[in-house]
């Protein structure tokens, strides 16, 4: 009986985890991005653009890693709506937390964006300022 309950459990945690191959991205999202991008990723009325659908990330996905250290300041234009409200960067996060957001991002709700590399990251990050 126990060893049953044991193979249900670890067969449940599997099926899960390959599910959710960007559940540590999620939860990072969640942490640090969804108060103002939303958990849906729709952003927040005229304040913060949306990350879902987004052209600008779309056209900027380079660019994303550098966004997330380091913040923006200045006006940027998603989806023909201008979007002003400056966003703090994470300097706190890893070069693999950084890499797990953009995946999940890139990946969630009706985005279809490539998957991103450390090494991706690691250069582009290498690119800021």
């Amino acid at each position: 009986m126990r060893n049953s309950i044991l193979l249900i459990l670890v067969s449940i945690t599997f099926i899960y985890c390959q599910n959710n191959i960007y559940a540590q991205g999620e939860r990072l999202y969640q942490t640090y991005c969804s108060n103002c991008h939303g958990l849906d990723g729709n952003g927040l009325k005229n304040l913060y653009p949306p990350l879902n659908n987004s052209d600008y990330l779309k056209e900027n996905n380079e660019k994303f890693a550098c966004i997330i250290l380091n913040g923006l300041e200045e006006e940027i234009v998603v989806n023909g709506k201008k979007y002003m409200m400056p966003m703090e960067g994470f300097k706190n996060l890893t070069d693999v937390d950084i890499t797990n957001i953009i995946n999940y991002v890139n990946s969630a709700w009706d985005n279809k964006l490539p998957e991103t590399s450390i090494q991706e990251v690691k250069k582009n990050l290498e690119s800021c300022n």
